[in-house]
C-alpha cells in the first residue's frame, strides 16, 4: 500500500510505479494515450460561481439540469469564452452548441481540466465517477 498527501504526489508515485510494473513485465509496454478528466479541486462551490475562476478550456460537467440554459443533468461542456467583468461563461456543450450563462444561476456542477495519460495492458483503471453510457459503476 502507498500513501501520499494530495493528488500532485500520487500521480508521480503511480508514474515511479507503472514504470517498474513494465520493467517487471506485470503491464505491457506498449502504452495507449487517452484522455480523461482531473478535477479542478482548488474551486469551491462558491469559487464555482463566479465566471473568473474559470479558464477557457475547463469541461464542465452539470449535475442538476437548467431550464435557463437547456442543459441536462449529467452533460458535459467546455469553456469557450470567459467574461469576469459580467460574470458569464460561454460553453460549447457536446452537439456543438453555444450556450452563455452567469455561474451564479448553474449550480451543481463540477469543473474539470483535460490531461492526457499512457495506460498499457494490465493496468488497473479506477473511475471516480459512474459512467453509465458504458455501464460503469465507480470504485
Amino acid at each position: 500500500m502507498v500513501v501520499s498527501p494530495d493528488n500532485r504526489s500520487r500521480m508521480e508515485i503511480n508514474q515511479v510505479i507503472h514504470a517498474e510494473q513494465q520493467v517487471r513485465g506485470v503491464v505491457s509496454h506498449e502504452e495507449h494515450t487517452v484522455r480523461t478528466l482531473v478535477p479542478r479541486q482548488e474551486l469551491t462551490g462558491a469559487a464555482r460561481t463566479w465566471a473568473e475562476n474559470y479558464e477557457v478550456g475547463d469541461v464542465v460537467r452539470y449535475n442538476r439540469a437548467s431550464k435557463e440554459t437547456g442543459i441536462g443533468k449529467g452533460e458535459y461542456s467546455r469553456v469557450t469564452n470567459v467574461d469576469g467583468q459580467s460574470n458569464r461563461l460561454t460553453v460549447e456543450t457536446r452537439d456543438g452548441i453555444e450556450r452563455s450563462y452567469d455561474p451564479r444561476r448553474q449550480l451543481g456542477v463540477s469543473v474539470y481540466r483535460e490531461k492526457e495519460r499512457a495506460f498499457s495492458r494490465g493496468d488497473r483503471v479506477q473511475f471516480t465517477a459512474p459512467a453509465s453510457e458504458l455501464k460503469v459503476a465507480n470504485r
